[in-house]
């Protein structure tokens, strides 16, 4: 039976890659409150840069049940990997649909896993299995990979704009969540699934230079692996951040991607994220 990889969109696998292997990628409903519209990412982050805020929802239980069914209507083995369920209803949904799913089609094969992490965190993983299948491994092996993946490879971050995060750290009105001084910090995804500050730096070019170091820290043998940046639509720190890495760590390959518009409602214009096997 043929496999076929299903995450969200938020997981910022690049388009050509997506197609190369199979991959679906579900978009979730992002919107500005005030009705603005954007019709591609380049458009959306000019919004976000004149100061417009989106809303990002869930996805549908209806758009995961319609993926799952056309998966068992053409006899694929459906391998949905979501964003942590600490930060997504996604998976919630999906659980859902994956139930409707197997009472309509009973021989249908739909797993579900939590990847505990967000955008190349997710990604990475999710196209790493993906490779796998289109090389005819088993089922098996691609699910086991995909678990161990996700275990395995970790998304470190920091922002531009560090108040785009500043609701998932609750504090006293009018207190600045990520301290009074040291007001850029770094990221990361915990074991748990939740977003957690690091260390906090005083200047943004400061964090950016602590998360090239940390990336060594984390994982102290990148040579002959598998590295990513992702980046909020800013080319020349993307270039930079390439460099330092390749020049660094040695990395076997190092795929880059601008954050799409889930993430990048979330985490704002100038946003840089590393992820990295350990």
């Amino acid at each position: 039976m043929r496999l076929r990889c299903i995450t969200d969109l938020s997981a910022d696998i690049p388009e050509e890659l997506e197609k190369k292997y199979h991959i679906l990628q579900l978009p979730s409903p992002v919107t500005f409150p005030g009705g603005e519209s954007y019709s591609d990412l380049k458009e959306f982050y000019g919004l976000l840069r004149s100061g417009k805020r989106a809303v990002v929802g869930p996805i549908s239980e209806e758009a995961y049940y319609s993926a799952f069914c056309q998966c068992a209507e053409e006899g694929e083995t459906a391998v949905y990997c979501g964003p942590s369920r600490e930060l997504s209803e996604n998976l919630r949904q999906a659980e859902a649909a994956k139930a409707r799913t197997e009472e309509r089609y009973p021989e249908a094969e739909i797993y579900l896993l939590d990847s505990k992490e967000v955008s190349f965190g997710l990604g990475l993983p999710v196209l790493a299995a993906a490779k796998e299948a289109a090389e005819g491994a088993s089922r098996d092996r691609v699910i086991n990979k995909l678990h161990f993946d996700c275990r395995h490879l970790k998304l470190i971050f920091t922002l531009a704009q560090p108040e785009f995060l500043s609701g998932y750290f609750p504090c006293k009105a009018g207190a600045n969540p990520f301290g009074e001084q040291e007001a850029f910090p770094v990221f990361e995804i915990n074991p748990q699934g939740r977003i957690s500050i690091v260390e906090r730096e005083h200047k943004p070019e400061d964090a950016v230079e602590r998360l090239l170091e940390l990336a060594g820290q984390y994982g102290t043998d990148h040579e002959g692996k598998l590295m990513g940046i992702v980046h909020g639509d800013d080319q020349a720190l993307l270039a930079y951040a390439k460099g330092e890495l390749l020049r660094r760590y040695h990395p076997a390959e190092l795929l880059t991607n601008c954050i799409g518009c889930p993430g990048a409602a979330n985490l704002g214009p100038g946003a840089l994220g590393i992820a990295f096997q350990y």
